[in-house]
C-alpha cells in the first residue's frame, strides 16, 4: 500500500471519528471482508490506552495480514450498519 493510500485513510478516519456519534463502529476493509473495528469512545472521550483513530488505522495496516501478497487490494474504512 503506498504512502498517498494510507495519508487517505488516516484522514478519513479522523473524519469520521469527528462526524459520528459516539459507540458508533469502524470498519477496515480489506477487499470486502472486515479486518479490524473501532468504537467510537462515549463523548469522544479516549481513555489513557486506548489509540486514536490514527493509531487504529498504523495497527490495521502493520498488521494486516489478510492483505500481504495481494495485487492492489481493496482497502477501505466504512461505518457499521
Amino acid at each position: 500500500m503506498n504512502a498517498s493510500k494510507i495519508a487517505k485513510l488516516r484522514k478519513q478516519a479522523n473524519d469520521l471519528f469527528r462526524k459520528n456519534p459516539e459507540n458508533s463502529t469502524m470498519e477496515f476493509v480489506i477487499n470486502g471482508q472486515v479486518c479490524g473495528t473501532y468504537t467510537i469512545p462515549y463523548c469522544h472521550f479516549v481513555e489513557p490506552d486506548s489509540k486514536t483513530p490514527v493509531e487504529w488505522v498504523n495497527g490495521c495496516i502493520c498488521f494486516g495480514i489478510d492483505y500481504k501478497g495481494l495485487d492492489n487490494p481493496k482497502v477501505e474504512i466504512r461505518m457499521k450498519g
